[in-house]
């Protein structure tokens, strides 16, 4: 019961953020009429709540830098695109809690950082995904990219009591991975240990999946 008021807290706190601008999304508020369906963001907080409900046990914590128009902005699910939710690639794990899409396009949304996460975690539950910063940053008027967040986009540290509520509060248990230096300075910064990994982009994709093997103990 705790563990399931943490959550319903911190979706509280995504949804009081309020909404994006033209630089900004808020995933759990926006509905963009030409991207997504009229109830889209009451699909993401459902998506997010049945998610972190079915890792309400994880060991570990993976921290990226910032949702991603192709996930997360899409799917309310940090690292996951529409194609896991449903369709032929869709994980049980998502299946069973009966995630839904909500974007307006014919196809499913595919992200490909998700892609290259979820294998390295598994779908077994052990691994929560969350962003140091969980909204979407964009390019002035352009809400099918992405940019880096900054200190602009925290709106006098609203996004860092997020996260410090879904650090202490939702998974107080779950050790700390931190994908990529922008997320490994944000949790150090607030006082947080974690284990960095190297970002999988710009060729770091081998050296990030082997250090996440070694990490959860996979191989």
């Amino acid at each position: 019961m705790q563990v399931a008021r943490a959550i319903d807290e911190l979706i509280s706190m995504l949804v009081e953020f309020g909404p994006g601008n033209d630089r900004l999304c808020n995933p759990w508020v926006d509905c963009h009429p030409a991207l997504d369906l009229p109830d889209a963001p009451a699909r993401r907080v459902a998506n997010l709540r049945g998610y972190l409900r079915a890792h309400r046990r994880a060991k570990w914590m993976l921290v990226g830098q910032e949702a991603g128009y192709a996930g997360c902005r899409f799917s309310g699910v940090p690292f996951t695109g529409e194609d896991l939710l449903e369709g032929p690639k869709a994980l049980p794990i998502f299946v069973r809690a009966g995630a839904r899409r909500s974007s307006a396009r014919d196809k499913l949304m595919s992200e490909r950082s998700a892609n290259f996460v979820w294998p390295c975690i598994g779908g077994d539950g052990k691994v929560v995904l969350w962003n140091s910063l969980p909204f979407h940053c964009h390019e002035p008027g352009k809400p099918l990219t992405n940019r880096a967040w900054t200190p602009r986009d925290d709106r006098g540290g609203l996004a860092e009591k997020i996260l410090r509520h879904m650090v202490e509060k939702v998974m107080p248990g779950a050790r700390r991975i931190a994908v990529g230096r922008k997320a490994e300075q944000t949790l150090e910064r607030l006082g947080y240990d974690a284990v960095a990994v190297r970002h999988p982009s710009q060729g770091g994709a081998t050296i990030c999946r082997n250090q996440m093997a070694e990490i959860l103990g996979k191989r």
